[in-house]
């Protein structure tokens, strides 16, 4: 039931009249949060995060540095016969990649198997085709010319979507607890809203909105620039502007950029 209880114009008061450390009702630290979207920052930033890990699974080269090892280490070559031949999920300029399977033999009578990827066509089954392997591991080995990964060192860059999603969901967290921080122990002061004005940037889809204000309290009285999409802090900051009355706000001194808007929450839950 705690969730449908509206945020007050006395909720609101009775904040703003609490001397810090303040001992913040539930839903009005959930309309505090809503109003800065966390919660739809932390689902992109878990969307990005399972969509990454999925195709990091798929795409990641695993075992590039096996290739390194390869390319760089003390190698030896024999012949080898490709035995399999499958299709991958994987294409590169219009060619699908496929894994090859072969057998080579590293020393009389020791008959080893082997898996690489090359593109399409690159070898038919029962060719004969140079295998490259360690001195000291031969069953590290790959045909040559093929590679031990589906896309090469460039499939790597498929880790950057659950990194992003990481580090989206981590700024989401950070962001949740600066605004918990100020609802408890922010201080209270009147600002001046001098302009409120739509930018071309875009933040989740949503317009963002330049908001300048000036308190004496806030970056030793010059004007304060803050960024925001929510639309009822925006059309708060609007009506202050037009009628020139002073807004309240939450604030932390050492952080000028950290400020909260309490009177856009009246109606929220």
């Amino acid at each position: 039931m705690n969730s449908l209880v509206k945020v007050t114009a006395d909720d609101i008061a009775q904040l703003l009249a609490a001397a810090p450390p303040r001992k913040v009702p539930a839903h009005v630290r959930r309309a505090a949060v809503a109003g800065r979207s966390i919660k739809g920052k932390m689902f992109v930033g878990g969307l990005f995060t399972v969509i990454g890990l999925f195709l990091s699974v798929f795409f990641f080269p695993w075992d590039w540095g096996k290739e390194l090892r390869l390319a760089a280490d003390s190698t030896e070559t024999t012949m080898g016969t490709v035995t399999f031949i499958s299709d991958t999920d994987v294409s590169i300029n219009g060619r699908r990649v496929q894994e090859f399977w072969f057998e080579y033999a590293p020393a009389p009578g020791m008959r080893m198997q082997g898996k690489c990827y090359a593109l399409e066509g690159t070898w038919e089954k029962w060719d004969t085709a140079e295998v490259q392997y360690l001195a000291g591991e031969p069953q590290q080995a790959c045909l040559t010319g093929g590679r031990l990964t589906k896309t090469g060192i460039w499939g790597a860059w498929v880790i950057l979507f659950p990194l992003i999603g990481i580090w989206t969901i981590k700024m989401a967290r950070n962001e949740q607890q600066r605004v918990l921080r100020l609802l408890i122990r922010g201080r209270v002061s009147q600002a001046r809203i001098n302009s409120v004005d739509e930018t071309t940037a875009k933040e989740n889809y949503q317009t963002v909105y330049r908001i300048v204000l000036t308190s004496p309290a806030l970056g030793e009285g010059q004007p304060v620039t803050l960024k925001r999409i929510n639309m009822k802090e925006v059309n708060l900051a609007l009506r202050h502007a037009r009628t020139e009355q002073p807004v309240y706000v939450l604030y932390d001194s050492r952080y000028p950029g950290e400020v909260l808007f309490p009177e856009a929450w009246i109606g929220g839950n």
